[in-house]
């Protein structure tokens, strides 16, 4: 269960302590102007919509309800795969594949193509969007199969959609930008796609239902976006109410039930009750665990934007003009470029730019990738907390040194920062792009290398996290007193002999400890050694000293009692 702080703004409850401060001026300002006037139409089809969602999340038990509620604020933790878990899971749900396909278009298709139909990444891909059951990704894959063979026929239903297999008519819907990946990623790293039905354009329901699978398939290439999960937004306000009445909405359903989505939110913007029947009837056909991370925003332009803001959806991710809430298509005709740009390069890996990649315009809070040329907030920030976690970091197993690592991107994210690199595919310079949680977590490694190298009077090494030089407090030298505690073997220092007699009269009863009853014993002891005067001192590269936290000095205190129960056997 998460214990992530939320944070109480402008009477609104923000998500995981992130604050639409940019945008919140903008509605204190605004907001008696562009206030709704809500009918009681509009309330009477509010409340039904509503009721549903509420009966949804009845039908869940209290573990599954809290889940997606994590989901849909950002809060959850990553889902970490274990190689030998994957290959029982996979093994099942094959064992369920052979069981369900019998007759099915599943079927023809792998006699057709076994080594297309039966790919590991394919199918991990199916376990990803349904939590990791055997059982459910194989009915999906059954479903996805008949979907796509009903989309683009059966000649091409062992191989990638690309934009070649797309008809004249196909692509003129795909240009209109009534579905589109938002240009930035929400607060907690997830690709946002953008529905805005006022821009419908098609001559069959099928060239839109054609355009949706290519951009839901485009979005899942990047396992980011798998893990994750992918948050959607869907604006009816204004002049963006449904041009085609709901048209296609029951096809469009069945699409997004069929696709392996792994979906971490779903929300409705809207501003009248017209558009409450769309809702009413999109919600009643969802799963439980769907309506539990749906969420209904109904207002002005202002008041929906800004309700999307608290659940830590950036305005400029809208794509929407600040003054006129005009739709912006640059960036969606940029993200179909760089779709062809990506399938004209075939399979060649070293070619290939992953399609979920986004154009970003860097803030003060980013984190910017170039080396030491950087010396904004974000950068500062991460220079700080890289010297606060230092010794932390280099005392500790790979495991706490992966919780570190998650602590600095939660911190940095909480304030509205991103990592960023410049793109170097990009044609002329200025543009950003977001770097993946892998790459985020080699950078953030190298700055703690970095930090050590200069420590020792080492030149930093390669073109990393731009991190400001660390104060020269850090580096300065420590004078040693009598009481204080120096680490490594036999120093005679009087605070050293303390320590010594301390951890063998507590011995007995640190080795009969739980693990929590042992860190109490070993902070108590740190504060012993305090009181007396002493502090905890870590001999540097250079010949200097450096006073160590209270944290490295209780790792270090545990150290000494292992190694006195080793000299006892």
């Amino acid at each position: 269960m998460s214990t992530e702080p939320r944070m109480t703004f402008c009477g609104m409850n923000c998500p995981g302590g992130v604050e639409p401060a940019p945008y919140a001026s903008q509605f204190a300002k605004h907001l008696h102007s562009h206030q709704h006037s809500e009918t009681n139409e509009d309330h009477q089809g509010r409340s039904d919509v509503e009721a549903i969602l509420v009966q949804g999340m009845q039908n869940l038990t209290f573990d599954e309800l809290q889940r997606e509620q994590e989901d849909l604020h950002g809060v959850s933790a990553e889902s970490q795969e274990d190689t030998k878990v994957m290959d029982k899971l996979l093994k099942s749900l094959t064992e369920h594949l052979h069981r369900l396909k019998k007759g099915t278009v599943y079927e023809s298709a792998e006699e057709r193509n076994p080594p297309y139909v039966c790919q590991r990444k394919f199918q991990i891909l199916f376990l990803r969007g349904n939590r990791y059951d055997p059982k459910a990704a194989a009915e999906k894959i059954i479903s996805f199969y008949s979907l796509k063979k009903d989309l683009f026929g059966t000649e091409r239903l062992v191989r990638d959609i690309t934009l070649q297999d797309m008809d004249e008519d196909d692509m003129e819907t795909l240009m209109c930008g009534s579905a589109q990946v938002a240009s930035c990623l929400d607060r907690s790293g997830r690709v946002i796609v953008l529905a805005v039905p006022g821009l419908r354009k098609y001559k069959s329901i099928k060239n839109e239902l054609r355009y949706l699978y290519y951009l839901s398939m485009k979005v899942l290439e990047s396992q980011e976006s798998q893990k994750k999960g992918v948050v959607f937004v869907s604006y009816f306000v204004d002049k963006y109410k449904d041009s085609k009445n709901g048209e296609g909405f029951n096809q469009t359903m069945k699409l997004m039930l069929s696709i392996p989505f792994n979906i971490a939110g779903f929300h409705w913007c809207l501003d009248d009750h017209t558009q409450m029947i769309l809702g009413k009837a999109a919600f009643s056909v969802m799963p439980p665990r769907l309506q539990a991370k749906t969420k209904l925003h109904f207002g002005s332009h202002v008041e929906c934007q800004y309700l999307l803001a608290s659940y830590g959806i950036p305005r400029e991710a809208l794509a929407f003009s600040s003054s006129y809430n005009d739709l912006d298509l640059s960036y969606h005709r940029y993200w179909l470029k760089q779709c062809a740009q990506q399938e004209s390069n075939g399979n060649n890996p070293s070619q290939r730019e992953p399609v979920s990649s986004v154009h970003c315009t860097p803030k003060e809070n980013d984190v910017l990738c170039i080396g030491r040329r950087a010396s904004g907030a974000g950068n500062k920030r991460l220079m700080k907390m890289a010297v606060s976690f230092s010794d932390s970091y280099d005392l500790g197993t790979v495991k706490s040194r992966r919780a570190i690592l998650n602590c600095m991107m939660d911190e940095i994210r909480k304030h509205g920062g991103r990592f960023l690199k410049p793109d170097i595919s990009a044609e002329g310079e200025g543009s950003w792009i977001e770097v993946e949680e892998k790459e985020m977590r080699l950078k953030i490694g190298q700055t703690f290398r970095n930090l050590r190298r200069r420590r020792a009077g080492v030149p930093a090494a390669g073109n990393v996290v731009a991190t400001p030089a660390p104060p020269s407090s850090v580096l300065s030298a420590v004078k040693v007193k009598p009481d204080d505690v120096l680490f490594g073997k036999n120093n005679p220092q009087r605070g050293n002999q303390l320590l010594q007699s301390l951890i063998e009269q507590m011995a007995a009863e640190y080795d009969s400890s739980n693990r929590g009853q042992k860190k109490q014993l070993a902070s108590r002891l740190v504060c012993k050694i305090k009181e007396s005067g002493g502090r905890f001192l870590k001999p540097m590269n250079d010949g200097t000293l450096e006073i160590v936290s209270d944290k490295v000095a209780e790792q270090k205190v545990s150290v000494h009692f292992r190694n006195l129960r080793r000299k006892k056997r």
